[in-house]
């Protein structure tokens, strides 16, 4: 499904990606066969598609920058993720390199501490000293995973020399922030130990979609990003956060959606039209749909929203929250909308009794 997924070359008559492919080879999955206890089992959703904005397109990155550094198209790679994200990480990353004409490209998975079965174990060491193991995981925040990951294949006798980190930047998280005291960080620790490939957070695809926003004409500038001004950033700016020049850009919080405020300047025969509006990361495919029907249910109690572009939804400048000036609403539906913001600010979970309002 991976490969279908990234395979760019089957097309529809007029020109339009067609995904019959996938949906045939999702089908076939559906229609197996499986144990009862896999059957019960919940799937654990991928925090890198519903939280943090990565998308698949970032893993094509990270095979492109692979492939600039292993020529020899016959060089074996073991994609190893790091679970749960890592499940859906690394079969992407394998397929890509597989387009990038790696011929021996396969794939595990690990969970940080927890034992590998004897032949799983024995699979990666024959494996690493075949060819290079690329560990993946979601974007660090203090990395102990990857570390720990990492440990647990020096433990099992595999050579560093043999073992490739494949990183998602997201500097304000600490795996990436320097000690003032030492000048290090885990980042640096890390490099310093094995070989690294890192995917700098201006390239991701959320921020290379953010940077040439199609406004029908209009002049565009980034006011925020995360909640802090930034200097004038002209429309096609790839990096928002560079366009700071020597102010001090900081974001509130690592491992989020991306979050930023825009003004948009549109000139008309009548002269110049402006507006501002909120874009935000929804997550990738159905994560987005979800992210938009809420939104739509929600629609008399927040600002209206409307989808930008793959992942990235708009509203207008209002924040997020504020109600409308509606003189009409019952004490009952202020008390649910009340609560309901209460439990999200404190990050409950919050079910409607019967008859409740949402």
């Amino acid at each position: 499904m991976a490969s279908q997924l990234v395979s760019t070359e089957q097309r529809t008559e007029v020109g339009v990606q067609s995904d019959a492919l996938l949906q045939e080879a999702a089908q076939a999955v559906r229609g197996g066969t499986y144990p009862d206890a896999l059957l019960d089992r919940v799937l654990k959703i991928p925090a890198c598609f519903k939280d943090f904005d990565c998308h698949p397109d970032d893993c094509g990155l990270f095979a492109n920058k692979i492939a600039e550094i292993f020529e020899d198209r016959h060089e074996s790679f073991t994609v190893l993720g790091i679970r749960t994200s890592g499940s859906y990480l690394a079969p992407l990353c394998a397929a890509f390199l597989r387009r990038e004409g790696f011929r021996d490209v396969t794939i595990a998975t690990i969970r940080p501490d927890v034992s590998l079965l004897s032949w799983e174990k024995s699979r990666l060491i024959r494996r690493s000293k075949a060819g290079t193991i690329l560990i993946i995981d979601d974007p660090p925040f203090t990395g102990e995973g990857l570390l720990s990951s990492i440990r647990m294949l020096e433990r099992m006798g595999i050579e560093t020399n043999r073992i490739v980190a494949l990183v998602f930047e997201d500097p304000e998280a600490p795996f990436f922030r320097v000690n003032e005291m030492t000048g290090g960080s885990t980042w640096k620790e890390l490099s310093s130990r094995i070989r690294t490939i890192l995917l700098p957070k201006r390239e991701w695809r959320i921020r290379r979609v953010t940077g040439v926003l199609d406004m029908g004409g209009a002049e565009m500038r980034i006011l925020k990003l995360h909640g802090y001004s930034v200097h004038e950033a002209p429309a096609g700016t790839a990096d928002p956060a560079s366009a700071a020049g020597s102010q001090r850009f900081r974001v509130r919080k690592a491992r989020r959606h991306e979050n930023l405020k825009l003004d948009s300047t549109l000139e008309t025969p009548g002269g110049a039209a402006s507006s501002s509006f909120i874009a935000r990361g929804t997550g990738f495919g159905w994560f987005e749909d979800h992210a938009l029907e809420i939104a739509r249910r929600m629609s008399d109690f927040a600002p209206p929203v409307s989808r930008l572009e793959e992942g990235l939804e708009s509203s207008s400048g209002m924040q997020r929250g504020m109600l409308p000036n509606d003189p009409g609403l019952s004490p009952s539906t202020t008390r649910g909308i009340a609560t309901w913001k209460t439990a999200r600010q404190a990050g409950t979970c919050w079910r409607a009794r019967s008859g409740g309002v949402i």
